[in-house]
């Protein structure tokens, strides 16, 4: 079964995720960007909210934020930690690099998870295949993939649902974790439930209005975490839902 991550910016917003019944809080500030790292303190005060027994996971922004910076002490304890890359592509030596700023940001392996950006040509990131293959060889818990450029178009827009299938394969062969985000709202959690991802990863369509700027809406969440817990609104499984045809790579 997947679980619902629910990307939050404050202590107030983690609370109405909780409520909503989220199973995974993420820490961003998304005004700085996909990935955009909140306050260390927001995730001290993220991680007491949700307490010992609820998963709290971080964005550090992109890799290229880090170079020629001094990390800063995480808080102890972050399930999870996701670093962007986009700007990398070409770049030689990237996935080394990656290593070694996990290395410098003093986290585990199996916490670290590098996002694979699907409108790579835009963001000028690594293919997701390059990603994938990169996290298996260095170890590391799974793949995020995301959309870099938020503009209403979302995952199923950059990546065909078939290369997304093979991929999600490829990983679950390689024992990664896959999370999916990009814009998700329910109707793309439906098409994409028979992947079988780990994570549906969502912000906008927990938010009032669906706007990714406004405020996490418990009842949003609740309606998400229902969703991808299985429970379809027209009582089947929502893993029985086929995906309605397949997705153009642009």
């Amino acid at each position: 079964m997947s679980e619902l991550l629910v990307s939050v910016r404050s202590v107030g917003e983690a609370s109405k995720a909780l409520e909503g019944g989220a199973g995974i809080l993420d820490v961003k500030e998304p005004s700085r960007g996909s990935l955009g790292m909140a306050d260390l303190e927001t995730m001290e005060g993220v991680q007491e909210v949700a307490g010992p027994d609820r998963m709290v996971s971080a964005a550090l922004g992109e890799m290229r934020d880090w170079e020629g910076r001094t990390p800063p002490v995480l808080p102890a304890g972050l399930s999870y930690v996701k670093v962007g890359l986009a700007g990398l592509a070409g770049r030689s030596g990237w996935a080394r690099a990656l290593e070694t700023l996990r290395r410098r940001l003093d986290v585990p392996r199996e916490a670290f998870i590098p996002a694979v950006y699907v409108d790579r040509a835009r963001a000028l990131a690594p293919a997701a295949e390059d990603v994938a293959e990169a996290a298996g060889d260095f170890g590391w818990a799974g793949v995020l993939l995301d959309t870099c450029i938020k503009d209403g178009r979302t995952l199923e827009t950059w990546i065909a649902f078939t290369r997304l299938q093979r991929l999600c394969e490829r990983c679950g062969t390689q024992g990664l974790s896959v999370a999916l985000a990009g814009s998700l709202d329910a109707l793309a959690i439906r098409r994409l439930m028979p992947l079988r991802p780990d994570v549906f990863a969502v912000r906008g369509a927990a938010c009032a209005a669906g706007d990714r700027q406004g405020d996490i809406q418990a009842e949003a969440v609740r309606a998400l975490a229902a969703l991808v817990r299985g429970e379809a609104s027209n009582g089947r499984s929502a893993a029985s839902i086929q995906p309605a045809g397949d997705h153009p790579l642009r």
